[in-house]
Formats: C-alpha cells, structure tokens, sequence
C-alpha cells in the first residue's frame, strides 16, 4: 500500500488500465444524441476509445485537420449541423494523407455514395444498418489492439 493513503491498483487493473491507455480511438460525428450513444456503446465494448462531437465544425477540429490526428478512424454522419459529414470529407481529402472515414447516412442515393467514394471515404453505411457490420468493418481497419493505417486505405463500395 502506498504511504500517502493511495490504494494500490492490482495487476489485472494495471492491465486494464493499459490497455485502455492503447486502445485504438474513433472520433464520432452524429448530431443525433441516442444514435451516438449506440455507437460509443458499441465501440467500447468492441474495445476502441471513443470521441464523441455532434457538429461538422467540431468534427473538423477534433479530427486534428491540419495536424496530426488524434484518433485512428472518424465515423460520421452526413448530414450534420455547421457543415456536413461530406465537406468535412472533402476538406480532408484536398489537405491530403487524413485519418480513414466511414460515413453513415439516411439519405444515400448513387450521387452521394460515388462522391464520398472520390473523396477518399473507406465506406458508407446507409440506416437503418447492423450496427455489428459497422463494428466489424471497423475491425478489419483498425483491430482492436493493432496497429493503424497512417493513411486511408483504398475505399470499399457497399450497395
């Protein structure tokens, strides 16, 4: 025990501390509150820290746009408050070498789907979706505990 009244933390605790400590991050963007609480739910219990915003505009500076990215994967909806999940997209694309985005959407027609696709989106979920697809693609990205691509891996077309 420690002298200063602490409790000292056992070795499965030390453990679980660090793997959370190294656990992979995913930033979700999703203005609708429930919807992001199934996600972080999901994720965590898949065993990836979640960052949770529920605008673009929060989206762009948690994505770390312009400097080094503190997560290792962004799930975002389209259709979001400030700008949309696409524009944020897009201005990762131009600024080149971003973190792999999935984008989940209501509204997926053919245009919407072959634009985020050009803009570099690994994949896109229409909703309603199997939340344990979108985990499981998450988990060929990024596995839980496993290293993480520095750049976006070639995108992969879902119909």
């Amino acid at each position: 025990m420690s002298g200063m009244g602490g409790r000292v933390q056992d070795k499965t605790e030390l453990q679980n501390d660090v793997a959370v400590a190294h656990a992979p991050r995913v930033l979700i963007a999703e203005d609708n509150e429930e919807m992001a609480a199934l996600l972080v739910d999901a994720f965590r219990k898949a065993g990836y820290e979640t960052v949770v915003c529920y605008d673009g505009w929060d989206l762009l500076q948690l994505s770390g746009f312009g400097e080094k990215p503190q997560q290792d994967l962004i799930v975002s909806d389209i259709r979001l408050p400030g700008i949309s999940g696409l524009d944020a997209l897009r201005a990762f694309h131009y600024a080149g070498g971003f973190t792999p985005t999935i984008l989940i959407t209501a509204f997926g027609d053919e245009w919407t789907h072959s634009k985020s696709e050009m803009l570099g989106a690994v994949d896109m979920f229409d909703k309603p979706f199997d939340i344990d697809d979108l985990v499981a693609r998450v988990r060929e990205l990024i596995p839980p505990g496993g290293s993480s691509p520095t750049t976006a891996p070639a995108a992969t077309k879902r119909s």
